[in-house]
């Protein structure tokens, strides 16, 4: 046992039984003086701070017969590690105190007067047994032979409150700790326990900078008992925030070093607690007592498979793996086996025999990219208290995914929907090349695009696809040796979903509007029902059924609801069933909300393509050209048609083909509804939604040619989001398009 001295030397003049002497530090012994060495206790598989055995002050005290005889102090440390004692007298036994300048009760002892169990019962506030170093007590008897040397072990008066976090992606925000006593004994009692008055406090720690990666002490605590001590960890893992609540031992002794993990294992987070012991001293420190270790020598182990320093922790890479660990303990001690991870086998086989205490026998699958560290633990147990633990922890796979691509337990990501865009970035270890495979040499849906040493995973988009029906969509990630060896193959799926588009002038406006639920596909004209492909869809929405019409011609919505608001009829009037009085601003929906995976609203500036201004007279019935804003050439043709719908006449509608490059786009709708009583419905005035507005939208003020011949204004007006729209979608931008 390995300890590191700080010593006192003090030097004090002679005095009678029941005197107090206070002395100063003197680096000479005098004759006939104590020499005594006082060892603060180490603190057993983590290096100790200097503020763990610092002693800034030591006070000694003697008694015999139950009764203090002499005092010493406050002696000043020196530098060469021993304290010097004139003593009165060779009998008795000493005590001392560390640290203990804060407690005033000590004023108030008085040789002849005060007995030992005043001086034993003596206690003091947290604050004041750490304030000034850590508070430390010790004794020693004395013999009635005269002794020139003694070591004394000196035991922390407080218990230690740690907490690790060292899982790569595990963030602690806060820490809290209630229920604690605020008092405790100076000296170390028959039994673990606190005064009856102590008043409780809370320990509350906010983190600037989240704590990861990291171990640190938080604070510490009085030696008590039969306290319900809760601690509560506020954690950031996976862009989520977990509260997460453990109970401390019914018992805190001093000395005792008490771990809060927080442990981030797969797609979940945890919490437990540990403790350990401040290795109290001995006079020689050449016992040494077996803990939990692992038994190299007798584990078969691979040879990748390492085994740190102590022995206590075993690092296992993320290739496949398959052996035995063998573990030395204390003899009658059992092992319990905590923690599991998927494709991970950690069995424990008790041993007949003392030592060692027993055989795990342990397997991996291959591990996955994405994964983490994960840990599973051998706990060692001797007559149900803890002596120990090994940690297992199984190392990442070297080849790093991160993003929204998550490996299942089979290697595969499914979307399960319609994604595109960046779906997550591959590092690459050294020696390593990557790849793209799919069935029957189709274009793959996703691409690498390498990046600063790193490659961008993007799901892309084929336009007016056949295919985009629903069905599953898959292309495999491909991972090999630069040579094409060890082989690792990813299925990452997806939902192919997509809407009949058209490109005008760089945008990709879909052909007809939203009808049903906005973010459903299937509620939606698919490209397979897209009659109209490779061309306009004037000509089928003038030549159709009524009935289909009604279909083709798309909901009415508002702002904030995704159903369709359905055409009706009371027997009287049209109206669209469900409206409500009120609805959300279209203007400060986000562009994405009203539209199926992977499209949006278009803003003011996509309708403004079409039109030269913000009020402008398109002409009635027939075919004309004119020059929008940036003096680019649109023909529109202006078609009507009288409609019936739900066996009720519905009056004139118009149809707005717009023509530019060859391309052509046809606006059309259902008119309006402008609140909520029936028959309210102007059937040839289209208000269409928009994003990034907050009070106007581009609206078509259509009049019959009958009644007001030449009069179609396309207007960018006020309009109070009660009034119904109609949802046409563009694409949204994708950086992949394929064909």
């Amino acid at each position: 046992m390995k300890y590191n001295f700080i010593a006192c030397c003090l030097f004090a003049s002679l005095l009678g039984a029941g005197c107090t002497a206070e002395t100063e530090f003197s680096d000479t012994p005098a004759a006939g003086q104590l020499s005594v060495i006082l060892q603060p206790a180490g603190l057993q598989g983590t290096a100790a701070t200097t503020d763990d055995k610092r002693m800034n002050d030591v006070k000694a005290f003697r008694f015999d017969d139950g009764q203090l005889q002499e005092t010493y102090g406050p002696l000043v440390p020196g530098d060469d590690g021993r304290c010097y004692l004139n003593l009165a007298d060779n009998r008795g036994t000493l005590y001392f105190l560390a640290n203990a300048s804060q407690v005033t009760a000590l004023e108030t002892l008085v040789p002849g007067a005060t007995t030992l169990d005043d001086f034993l019962a003596l206690s003091a506030s947290t604050s004041d047994m750490t304030e000034h170093g850590l508070l430390m007590s010790g004794r020693e008897e004395l013999g009635s032979q005269s002794a020139s040397e003694l070591t004394v072990a000196m035991t922390r008066s407080v218990a230690r409150i740690d907490l690790e976090s060292t899982d790569q992606g595990v963030e602690v925000l806060q820490v809290s700790i209630d229920g604690l006593a605020d008092e405790g004994y100076l000296n170390q009692q028959a039994t673990a326990t606190h005064p009856q008055d102590a008043a409780t406090t809370r320990f509350d720690k906010q983190y600037n900078t989240p704590l990861s990666n990291a171990r640190e002490t938080v604070f510490y605590i009085c030696e008590q008992q039969g306290t319900d001590i809760q601690a509560e960890v506020l954690v950031r893992f996976r862009n989520a925030l977990h509260k997460l609540k453990a109970t401390l031992p019914t018992t805190i002794r001093r000395n005792t070093v008490y771990t809060i993990h927080v442990y981030g294992r797969g797609g979940d987070v945890m919490m437990n607690i540990s403790n350990g012991d401040w290795e109290q001293g001995d006079t020689s420190g050449s016992e040494t007592q077996i803990k939990a270790r692992v038994n190299v020598e007798a584990s078969a182990l691979p040879a990748d498979v390492k085994v740190n320093s102590t022995c206590d922790s075993v690092f296992i890479p993320y290739t496949e793996n398959n052996f035995n660990l063998v573990l030395d303990a204390e003899p009658g001690a059992t092992v319990t086996v905590d923690g599991r991870i998927t494709g991970v086998s950690v069995q424990a086989t008790a041993s007949r025999s003392l030592e060692p205490v027993a055989r795990l026998a342990v397997s991996n699958v291959h591990r996955l990219p994405g994964t983490i560290r994960e840990y599973i633990y051998a706990d060692v147990y001797q007559e149900q208290i803890h002596k120990g633990r090994i940690v297992l922890a199984f190392l990442p796979s070297p080849i790093q995914l991160e993003g929204s691509i998550i490996l299942d337990e089979d290697g595969i990501c499914d979307f399960g929907r319609y994604i595109e865009g960046e779906l997550g970035r591959l590092t690459l270890p050294a020696g390593k090349i990557a790849t793209v495979e799919t069935n029957n040499g189709q274009t793959p849906w996703i691409k690498l695009a390498e990046d600063a040493g790193s490659y961008r995973i993007l799901g892309g988009w084929k336009p007016n696809d056949p295919e985009a029906d629903g069905r599953m969509q898959e292309a495999r990630l491909v991972i090999t040796d630069s040579d094409g060896s060890n082989r690792e193959a990813y299925p990452i799926r997806r939902r192919n979903w997509g809407l009949p588009v058209v490109n005008i002038d760089g945008t990709w406006w879909c052909k007809y509007n939203l009808r049903g639920n906005v973010k459903s596909f299937s509620d939606q004209i698919s490209i397979a029902d897209d009659l109209a492909a490779g061309t306009g869809v004037l000509e089928r929405l003038t030549t159709c059924s009524d009935d289909e019409l009604l279909v083709l011609m798309g909901g009415q919505y508002q702002g904030g609801n995704p159903d369709e608001l359905p055409l009706s009829h009371n027997g009287t009037a049209f109206y669209h069933e469900g409206m409500k009085g009120s609805a959300q601003n279209w203007g400060q929906i986000p562009a994405t909300q009203m539209a199926p995976d992977g499209y949006q609203l278009p803003t003011y500036d996509d309708y403004a393509f079409f039109v030269w201004g913000t009020n402008c007279n398109i002409g009635g019935v027939g075919t004309r050209t004119h020059q929008n804003s940036q003096g680019q050439t649109i023909t529109v043709n202006i078609v009507e048609r009288e409609a019936r719908f739900l066996d009720q006449s519905y009056g004139t509608i118009a149809f707005y083909d717009f023509e530019y490059e060859g391309n052509h786009w046809t606006l059309y709708g259902l008119g309006h509804q402008w609140n909520t009583t029936a028959g309210n419905i102007a059937q040839m005035s289209i208000i269409m939604a928009i994003t990034g507005n907050t009070s106007s939208s581009w609206y078509m003020e259509g009049y019959a040619q009958a009644s007001r011949p030449g009069q179609n204004w396309f207007k960018f007006t006020a309009q109070n989001s009660t009034k119904t729209r109609a949802v046409r979608c563009i694409k949204s931008p994708v950086e992949y398009i394929y064909n």
